[in-house]
C-alpha cells in the first residue's frame, strides 16, 4: 500500500491487511500496534448501530481498562463467552482473549478482521428484522477506514511529537476527552498544542478538522498523553 493510497482507502480490511503478522511483513507492521487494533475493534463495536445486550459494553469497557493497565479487566472480556450470538461483533474481542488464555493460535489482527467485517454488516441492520442493503455497509466500512486513519495517522508520515508541547494545559485537555470519550474540545487542544509552539500541520489539522472523527486511541491526543 502507498500513502495515496492509505489516506484514500475506503476498505478496512485492505488498510488492515497493512498490519497482517504473517511472514511477509511490511514496512507498517510493529509489534506496538496491538493496542491501537484493539481500540480499532472497540471504536467498530461503538459505532454499530444494530446493539445486543448490555454485555457488549461491558465487553467493550472491560477491553478499555485492559488496555489501560487494569489486568483484571481480561477475565470480564473473556464473560462474554457465555453468550451464544453471531451478530455481535463485541463477542469477537471477547473470542480472541478466550483463544489468547487457552494458547490457541490467534492474533490481534485476525480480531480486527473479524470485528470490522461484523460491524460492518450489522451497521447494514435497522434491527434484528430489518436489512437496510448493502450500501449501508459500505458506508459502515468507509466510517472504519475513518476510524483507522484516525488512530494510525499516517504511518507513511511519522510525527516528532517534541515534549515541550505536552503542556499541563494539553494534558488536561486530552485527558479530559479521552476519559469521557467525548472529542469535541480537539479544537481546543490545537491552540493549546499552537500555545506551547507547535507548528506542525499534520497535528494541528488534525485537531481541527470539521469533519473528523475521534475516538480513544486518536493519534494526537495519545501523544499528548505519552500513550503507546
Amino acid at each position: 500500500m502507498t500513502e495515496a493510497e492509505w489516506l484514500a482507502c475506503e476498505d478496512p480490511a485492505t488498510m488492515l491487511d497493512c498490519f497482517d503478522p504473517g511472514p511477509v511483513r511490511n514496512l507498517l507492521t510493529s509489534s506496538g500496534h496491538e493496542r491501537r487494533l484493539l481500540l480499532f475493534c472497540v471504536a467498530c463495536c461503538r459505532a454499530t448501530q444494530f446493539n445486543e445486550p448490555d454485555f457488549s459494553g461491558s465487553i467493550l469497557t472491560a477491553t478499555e481498562r485492559y488496555l489501560d493497565g487494569a489486568g483484571e479487566a481480561e477475565e470480564a472480556i473473556r464473560s462474554g463467552r457465555r453468550y451464544d450470538s453471531d451478530l455481535c461483533p463485541a463477542l469477537r474481542i471477547s473470542q480472541h482473549f478466550e483463544f489468547c488464555r487457552d494458547r490457541q493460535p490467534t492474533s490481534v489482527f485476525t480480531c480486527a478482521i473479524s470485528v470490522a467485517r461484523l460491524a460492518g454488516w450489522s451497521f447494514g441492520r435497522g434491527s434484528r428484522d430489518q436489512i437496510r442493503g448493502g450500501d449501508k455497509i459500505e458506508r459502515g466500512m468507509r466510517e472504519q477506514t475513518d476510524l483507522l486513519r484516525d488512530i494510525f495517522g499516517n504511518p507513511f508520515h511519522p510525527i516528532a511529537f517534541s515534549p515541550e508541547w505536552r503542556t499541563s494545559t494539553a494534558i488536561a485537555i486530552a485527558k479530559q476527552m479521552y476519559e469521557s470519550r467525548d472529542f469535541s474540545a480537539m479544537p481546543i487542544l490545537a491552540d493549546a498544542l499552537q500555545d506551547a509552539g507547535c507548528d506542525n500541520d499534520d497535528i494541528l489539522n488534525h485537531c481541527r478538522d470539521a469533519n473528523g472523527v475521534h475516538v480513544r486511541g486518536c493519534w494526537v491526543v495519545d501523544l499528548v498523553l505519552g500513550k503507546e
